[in-house]
């Protein structure tokens, strides 16, 4: 609480995640337009992947609230202002920590998280980090757990809170982490149910009033598609062409789009496909071919 109003005020909204978990949002679309768009790149599946072995022992942690662990350069907390009735009266606020809402706010933890990362991984602790979700392993169920009991002491010490409800520091073959089954004993990576469901639903929405789908419904359709290329494949990309052709005739977001048999065709495929699909292997030996090629040479050419 302040004595002055901020020199911006915010509006308050509110999240909620997969697991139904409500989470306070600081409105700031009036800030983050005013901020530098740095590139930067999060650790994901595919990098899950290319750390992991064939037959690890896996477990999963994270971090409770993790942009409240990162203070905000006093000067610039006048920017994340916001106004609540507080004792029956109007009063100011701001936040001294990171909010959930600030654009920066992903690029700051993941480069804050970025040395802890490094000193695990040099000293042979294979873990990966998507902000606050871990992902750690090894190769067999005493190794997997020393590296767990490292992670999570090592955690606590730099002065993190752990949601230990969603921690799971017990290595076994199976675990899910980003929306994704790691089940270790088959090599295979699989979507979870819950992701399935709720692609599902949407299909059925929209194939139940076609007449009245916009561009961002079937955005967000075509989306969760592709986003479970890990366990689907390539033909995440194949079958959502007329889906994208159908999303780039809108006019606006909020457009309703003019389906064609071909589109309807693509859906209903997913419909028909998209439990079969799901499941793909993860570690691929690799296929090698011999191949015997001809040239000839001149003081002009080759061919």
């Amino acid at each position: 609480m302040v004595d002055l109003p901020p020199l911006v005020v915010n509006p308050l909204s509110v999240a909620t995640n997969a697991r139904g978990k409500k989470r306070l949002v600081l409105d700031l679309r009036h800030v983050n337009p005013h901020l530098h768009k740095l590139k930067f790149k999060c650790e994901d599946v595919d990098t899950a992947v290319l750390l992991l072995n064939p037959g690890d022992f896996l477990f999963t942690f994270d971090i409770k609230s993790a942009y409240h662990h990162v203070e905000v350069f006093k000067d610039h907390q006048t920017y994340l202002g916001f106004q609540w009735v507080y004792n029956g009266k109007s009063q100011y606020f701001i936040f001294r920590v990171l909010p959930f809402g600030l654009s920066t706010a992903p690029l700051v933890f993941t480069k804050i998280l970025k040395p802890v990362l490094r000193h695990w991984r040099s000293s042979g602790k294979r873990v990966c980090m998507f902000l606050d979700d871990g992902l750690g392993g090894g190769l067999s169920l005493q190794s997997a757990t020393i590296v767990s009991q490292a992670i999570k002491r090592d955690l606590i010490q730099l002065g993190f809170l752990l949601s230990e409800s969603k921690c799971f520091w017990e290595p076994m073959p199976i675990q899910t982490w980003l929306g994704h089954i790691f089940n270790m004993s088959l090599n295979q990576l699989f979507v979870t149910e819950t992701r399935l469901q709720k692609l599902e639903q949407s299909l059925d929405n929209i194939l139940g009033c076609p007449k009245k789908v916009t561009a961002r419904q079937l955005a967000a359709v075509a989306g969760q598609i592709v986003s479970m290329s890990r366990a689907i494949g390539p033909k995440v990309y194949l079958y959502t062409r007329h889906m994208y052709f159908a999303i780039e005739t809108r006019e606006h977001w909020g457009s309703i789009l003019s389906f064609n048999s071909k589109l309807t065709t693509e859906l209903q495929y997913w419909v028909s496909n998209l439990r079969t699909l799901n499941g793909r292997d993860m570690f691929r030996e690799p296929q090698l071919f011999d191949t015997i090629v001809y040239s000839d040479a001149s003081d002009q050419g080759y061919g």
